[in-house]
């Protein structure tokens, strides 16, 4: 009897850590699966949710890319427990230019940030309580993006100055950042990070912290950064999706077709409305080249108008 309840009791425990090893292994694949889609061909990024695609300047090599921390996990009692919570993947992808004594002297990173789980997890703080010297909300490609501008000792996060330690360093970046949330809950968020070595020499961070005290050497430094800024990053159109509802749809009987409008045209008998179609396709063509002839041979239009009405018809076509 207790060799059966052995037996029992190991199989089990075998089945229930088989049951866990499948858990985790559809879990992680649905991790994958919620993870947006980017990759990097030609200095060219692109990332599938939010949908973006960025050519970077050829000056500025991919050094490569780093996953980050893991967050401080939260412990929150009012709310049933998320079995993805606490699940933050961050990943930098880093390019950059270097100088005399491997200095890293201007860069770009872009950082992706998606929360597994509830989208209210916080994800790493950029920059926390510094001195902003612009901030607000530009739009790109009818998008909006938070955007702040500063001076910084510490542009890097700690998982991008493990990765760079093979880098000297400058004492002071000028960075510039790009921020917008997108994907399914808001739960993918990017930062586009620009940044360089300040070229004023023997000028410490804390100089640059106050916008109205900048010198006139400073603010010409600072417009020259931003262009460099414009220059170095070049966002590319989207993919267009074509519209060929009417191409592949009848309209509905009683109903103008996509594209007819009621124009107005001069007859013998004075300005009337008239119903002509005024979309570009061959079979649109020929309909309107034939309502035409019908008006002129009801006495409806003139020789004249239907000549000119012609000529319109055929250089549109």
């Amino acid at each position: 009897m207790n060799r059966k309840l052995t037996v029992f009791f190991a199989a089990a425990c075998l089945l229930l850590s088989y049951g866990c090893a499948q858990v985790d292994k559809q879990m992680n694949e649905l991790r994958n699966g919620l993870q947006p889609k980017r990759e990097i061909t030609d200095n060219i990024f692109y990332l599938s949710s939010p949908e973006i695609k960025l050519k970077i300047s050829s000056d500025l090599r991919f050094i490569g890319k780093v996953k980050g921390d893991n967050p401080v996990k939260q412990e929150v009692a009012s709310r049933v427990k998320d079995p993805l919570e606490n699940s933050l993947q961050s990943t930098s992808y880093i390019f950059g230019q270097t100088g005399n004594g491997n200095i890293f002297k201007r860069g770009i990173i872009i950082r992706i940030h998606t929360v597994m789980g509830d989208p209210s997890q916080t994800t790493p703080a950029l920059f926390p309580g510094e001195d902003r010297l612009e901030s607000g909300v530009i739009q790109i490609l009818d998008e909006d993006y938070r955007y702040f501008i500063l001076a910084s000792p510490e542009a890097l996060l700690k998982h991008e100055q493990r990765f760079l330690s093979g880098f000297s360093m400058p004492d002071c970046f000028l960075a510039k950042c790009l921020e917008k949330s997108g994907s399914f809950g808001n739960k993918t968020k990017i930062q586009i990070l620009y940044l360089e070595e300040i070229s004023i020499p023997d000028l410490r961070c804390s100089e640059w912290a106050d916008a109205g005290a900048l010198s006139e050497i400073q603010r010409l430094s600072l417009d020259d950064f931003i262009d460099r800024s414009y220059s170095s990053i070049r966002f590319m159109e989207k993919t267009k999706i074509a519209d060929r509802t009417s191409k592949y749809v009848d309209s509905k009987e009683g109903e103008p077709e996509a594209g007819d409008a009621s124009r107005y045209i001069e007859t013998g008998r004075g300005i009337q409305q008239q119903p002509i179609a005024v979309g570009t396709g061959d079979g649109n063509i020929e309909k309107r080249l034939q309502t035409l002839k019908e008006l002129l041979e009801k006495g409806l239009i003139t020789q004249e108008d239907y000549d000119q009405k012609k000529t319109q018809i055929l250089e549109n076509f």
